[in-house]
């Protein structure tokens, strides 16, 4: 029957995962459990755990050790993972500066609430994971996360990502269904299918496309695709204000569709950067500004 287990706060400082002494009941996490880590400072290594796949896991605040190691990720499954989960008042609630997964071919869907300010590994998020499945959806409402940016090659799939707050990078090597962003910082690499913008800041650089970009909100674009559309379908709503200007190169779209009060701002360098293939105008008026 499925459990749930316990880091037990006197697990070793030096520990593999597998350590069955490490967990209530003395019992190693098994297929179907749920893990809660809380409440320790051990250090789990990067062990392969992948015929593994939890339930659930829960990592709190609480837990001040690592999971993973500099070289290498902590090889386990779980259809559902938390991380930063609040602690007590009365304990330290650092979070773990590294926190490294590789949750493989599983379906995952991965809640972050919130994550250490530092981190182990300079110029690294906290926590980093990886998963393949077409499927996987990130919600990240604070924090600082990486999807495969430990090293160049890293691949990973997200279907669909929500953030409201704190911040996800993005590798180059990440395949980004849906991004629904209201907050945060979010950095992207590569391209994107579908992303709808309500707030927050984008930090996009590289040579890609986003297929479908939803903008109600003021937001700067940087990336273009050289000898093709930086963007294929632009749809504004009143609100949206668009910064090209901070990019001198071309930003073409093949369709531009107005639903609202919208301003493009243009590099004052090169002021007819900005071109479209087709434009629909519903309501509302559209503005080219130089910047």
């Amino acid at each position: 029957m499925p459990a749930t287990n316990y880091l037990t706060a006197t697990a070793a400082v030096a520990t593999a995962w597998g350590t069955s002494g490490n967990w209530s009941g003395a019992a190693v996490p098994a297929n179907g459990d749920t893990t809660t880590v809380a409440n320790s400072a051990a250090i789990l290594d990067a062990s392969d755990q992948s015929a593994v796949t939890l339930a659930s896991q829960l990592v709190h605040m609480t837990f001040i050790g690592t999971a993973g190691s500099t070289s290498a990720y902590l090889q386990l499954s779980s259809t559902i993972a938390t991380f930063g989960l609040p602690g007590g008042d009365t304990v330290d609630a650092a979070g773990t500066m590294r926190w490294k997964q590789n949750f493989g071919s599983v379906q995952t869907a991965i809640t972050v609430i919130n994550s250490s300010d530092s981190t182990s590994d300079a110029n690294l998020e906290p926590l980093r994971f990886l998963g393949t499945h077409a499927s996987n959806t990130l919600n990240v409402i604070g924090g600082r996360v990486g999807i495969a940016t430990t090293t160049p090659t890293e691949v990973s799939t997200i279907l669909t990502t929500s953030i409201s707050g704190g911040t996800i990078h993005f590798g180059e090597g990440c395949t980004l269904g849906t991004i629904n962003q209201t907050g945060g910082d979010v950095r992207i690499r590569g391209a994107v299918t579908t992303y709808n913008f309500d707030g927050g800041t984008i930090d996009s650089y590289g040579n890609f496309t986003i297929t479908n970009f939803n903008c109600s909100s003021s937001v700067t674009l940087n990336h273009r695709k050289s000898g093709g559309n930086s963007v294929t379908t632009l749809t504004c709503y009143d609100g949206a204000i668009i910064d090209l200007s901070q990019n001198v190169a071309a930003f073409a779209v093949n369709s531009l569709v107005i639903n609202g009060d919208t301003i493009i701002r243009v590099s004052g360098a090169n002021p007819g950067q900005f071109t479209w293939s087709s434009l629909t105008q519903n309501r509302g008026s559209l503005t080219i500004q130089l910047s």
